[in-house]
């Protein structure tokens, strides 16, 4: 065997210079590829489009996972169609109180390309180099793929590594939406990188979003029960309950609630005082007001507690209603301290 250069020496130095961050505090971590996994209808498209919107414009993805930094962010999705897409978008963007046309970082495209197809990845690499996203987010992988073995982890398994060095080689973060096998779907149940379907995907995901139904979606209400399992390489992870209403046409909404069963988030429950002193300490750094909605995210407390926590202080007197300007020319109904004359 030859002896090491000098270097190959200072290349296996630089290694340990490496680093990488989160660009989803505990969900999502920089240049690892990453699954969005789970049973059809299941909400894995709305549930990306909350992780692009929430990275693009840096607000809470779930309205709890903290992004370090706004990201540029590619969606190429084949399944729902632009008009689905874009009103799915308006939702969440509302409940999360941004304009959706300020979203310049955002881009949709109503495609994904097909990993056998040249012309299809020399197009993407164009996509890549022109809008240099900082993420890209495909949806769904079975569209992509093209393979008469699915169960061979050297067809799927090579196709899943090209799509992921093109991203890799323009510096962006490969998230992939697939589904998960139909005898796996059971409610109730945690999911796991063993449910997805076809072999190759639990090899290749390095971080993963698995989702599955708690109980049967009831369509009277619009109400979605999950469970969702996190975790990857990096040491991350995490199990939660999440109920997203989103309502009945017309009147559809985004309103999410999330749960950490291992206690991270809320830990030790507590008191109706703790609760009103978060809404006191977000409106102390927002003298002009907060809406509702951004009291949810900067308390990190569920919609309840929130409506609790405002009425209580209300009735206290610390604090009064007040209406908030949006740049997008609207108004807002908000809350404020109430400030104390001398």
């Amino acid at each position: 065997m030859q002896n090491p250069t000098i270097s190959q020496f200072t290349e296996l130095r630089l290694l340990y210079h490496l680093s990488q961050d989160f660009l989803i505090e505990n969900v999502l971590v920089e240049n690892q590829p990453c699954i969005i996994g789970g049973p059809k209808k299941c909400l894995k498209t709305s549930v990306l489009l909350d992780m692009a919107l929430s990275l693009a414009a840096g607000v809470p993805f779930l309205r709890q996972f903290e992004v370090t930094r706004p990201q540029s962010v590619l969606v190429m999705t084949g399944e729902s169609g632009l008009v689905t897409v874009r009103n799915t978008i308006q939702r969440i963007a509302e409940a999360a109180d941004i304009d959706p046309a300020l979203l310049e970082s955002l881009f949709i495209c109503d495609r994904v390309p097909r990993l056998d197809n040249i012309e299809h990845l020399a197009i993407l690499a164009a996509i890549l180099e022109k809008l240099e996203p900082d993420v890209v987010i495909f949806d769904p992988a079975y569209l992509m793929l093209t393979t008469d073995k699915p169960e061979s982890l050297f067809a799927t398994g090579g196709q899943l590594a090209a799509i992921t060095q093109l991203c890799q080689s323009h510096g962006a973060t490969i998230v992939l939406a697939h589904h998960t096998s139909k005898g796996r779907n059971d409610f109730g149940r945690t999911p796991d990188l063993d449910d997805l379907s076809w072999s190759g995907f639990s090899e290749f995901a390095r971080q993963w979003v698995l989702l599955c139904r708690k109980k049967a979606f009831d369509p009277m209400t619009g109400e979605h029960d999950l469970k969702v399992h996190v975790g990857g390489s990096f040491g991350h992870g995490g199990e939660y309950e999440v109920t997203i209403r989103e309502g009945l046409f017309p009147d559809r909404t985004w309103d999410v609630e999330l749960l950490d069963i291992g206690g991270i988030i809320g830990q030790g429950e507590p008191t109706e005082v703790k609760y009103q002193r978060k809404v006191l300490d977000a409106l102390a750094e927002n003298p002009d007001g907060m809406t509702k909605s951004k009291l949810k995210i900067a308390t990190k407390l569920r919609n309840d507690k929130v409506n609790t926590a405002i009425d209580q202080l209300g009735e206290s007197g610390q604090l009064e209603e007040c209406v908030l300007p949006a740049t997008n020319g609207q108004s807002y109904s908000g809350y404020r301290l109430v400030q104390k004359s001398n």
